[in-house]
This record gives structure tokens, sequence and C-alpha cells, in this order.
């Protein structure tokens, strides 16, 4: 399958991108309200031909979205993330997964249909830090990416998960396998097997 773009396939040449100013960590500072920050990236990014950035937590603000898709002259499109703490959450529970859904069905309702969203980015390695059961994660992902579909219909934007290396992904078990998961468009995989891939492929 192709990743298509205004009608058109569309090649990811992207980084990951959160950068968090000295002194503070990642849950004290809006880096998507600081123009600041984000417009002199934006300008370096597009001078590597950097086409695609992708968030770790939910992004906040309209204004960061303009200024990545700068009116379509060398627009950078966003994978929006949204942060979901692997520690504080029960995915057992139905309060905790019913609140986790209804903050992502608000924040594709805000950001659907602005041009510069290539994506849904739904938390972060999950698999390799939640302490209960694994299989309610990956089902979790999947409700949330079935709600989304249901909000944006046929012009749906894809929904990604990243997960922790390959580990899990196809184990039905686990629900992590494509039945399971038949609303995730496709799966990401943050992989550290040091200055080589290794034996991923």
């Amino acid at each position: 399958k192709e990743l298509l773009v205004e009608g058109k396939p569309f090649f990811i040449k992207g980084i990951a991108y959160q950068p968090t100013p000295i002194g503070y960590n990642v849950a004290e500072y809006d880096i998507f309200s600081d123009a600041n920050i984000y417009n002199r990236d934006f300008k370096l990014l597009r001078e590597m031909h950097c086409n695609t950035i992708r968030t770790w937590a939910r992004v906040t603000g309209k204004a960061f979205l303009d200024a990545a898709y700068n009116n379509g002259k060398d627009p950078i499109y966003v994978i929006m993330g949204i942060w979901i703490n692997p520690h504080t959450l029960d995915y057992s529970n139905p309060l905790h997964r019913k609140s986790v859904i209804e903050e992502f069905e608000s924040y594709v309702k805000e950001f659907k249909d602005h041009p510069a969203v290539l994506m849904w980015s739904i938390g972060n390695e999950q698999n390799a830090w939640y302490k209960g059961d694994v299989s309610l994660w990956y089902s979790l992902v999947n409700d949330m990416a079935k709600a989304s579909f249901k909000i944006e219909g046929e012009n749906y934007h894809p929904v990604t998960t990243p997960n922790g290396d390959i580990d899990n992904i196809g184990d039905t078990p686990k629900n992590a396998d494509d039945n399971s998961m038949n609303y995730l468009d496709l799966w990401g995989a943050n992989v550290y097997r040091g200055d080589t891939f290794g034996s991923l492929f």
C-alpha cells in the first residue's frame, strides 16, 4: 500500500520532534506554543529537505501546524502524537479506557481538517513499559483507531502506534495480529540495534 498526500504517493523524510529547552523536562514545557523554537527549527528542517515530523505529545495549537504547513510551500507534515502514560493507567479499567478514547476523539475533531496533519500516532513503546496485560494496550489502540475512523470517515488520516521494537507484532494472544488490530493502519517501531539494523529486516 501507498501513503498518499493530495492524491500523490508520499515518501516520508522525517524526524521525531519534541525539543525541550535546557532546564525543563518534556512534561513541563509546551514547545507547540513557543514560536521561537519551532520557527527556528522548521527553517533548518526545510533546508535538510525534511518533509515530516512526529511528535510524542499532543499538539496544542493551530499556529504550530500553520507554521509547519507554511501555506503549502515546502510543507512539513505532522504525525500527530498523543502521549498515554504507561505507568499510571490501568488499561483493564473501563473508565480509564473511556477517558483515553474521549481525549483522542477531541484531538481528532480539533485538528482533522488541518492540511498539515499526516496521521495520528498513539502512545509510545507501551509494550515495553506497561506492567499490566499488554493485550489490553493493543485492544485500546484498536478502539482508538476505530473512534478516529468513525469521526473522519472515508477521508480519514492513517493511525499508527510506535511499538518498542517489533516485539508482539503479529502475536494473536496479545491482540497484536491483523484481525485484532483491524483499525490500525500501520505499525511504528522504535528500533535500538546499535550502528546497524542488525537482523531487523
